[in-house]
């Protein structure tokens, strides 16, 4: 299975946006993958359901982290990287889907159970989310290594 399709799978198997990026690629960079999951679990629903960034975007952002950084602190070289990194990715996925907010991308606000019950019931969740995911990863497939 393609790491997209892996990440896409997470997803559908129960994690979020961002857990799934996370699961898929941080391993890659020595991350444990139940770290990762656990990492990232508040910020799937745009930052803690309140409809922000896109889970797929911030996820994406730690994986380039884990791709781009040092690890070393004081490392202004590491740190300008990674920077230009989000940069180029929140480029490319904005330009792809144009924008990077999961409220927006979505057309619905999950940010309360009942709202969240709503987005579900829509198939928000099965029909967009996944392609977020998949374009999310497709692009970051292109900039890691």
């Amino acid at each position: 299975m393609k790491d997209v399709d892996k990440a896409v799978s997470f997803f559908q198997n129960g994690l979020n946006c961002s857990q799934s990026m996370v699961a898929t690629y941080g391993p890659r960079f020595g991350l444990e993958t139940e770290i990762g999951i656990k990492l990232a679990s508040g910020l799937g629903g745009g930052l803690g359901r309140t409809g922000e960034t896109c889970g797929a975007v911030t996820g994406s952002i730690l994986v380039l982290g884990l791709a781009f950084d040092s690890g070393r602190a004081g490392d202004k070289e590491s740190k300008d990287r990674v920077a230009a990194k989000v940069r180029e990715f929140l480029d490319r996925f904005c330009e792809t889907n144009g924008t990077a907010r999961c409220r927006s991308l979505i057309q619905c606000d999950i940010s309360t159970p009942e709202k969240s019950a709503e987005a579900k019931a829509k198939g928000v969740f099965d029909t967009i989310c996944p392609k977020l995911i998949e374009s999310a990863a497709l692009i970051l497939e292109k900039m890691i290594p």
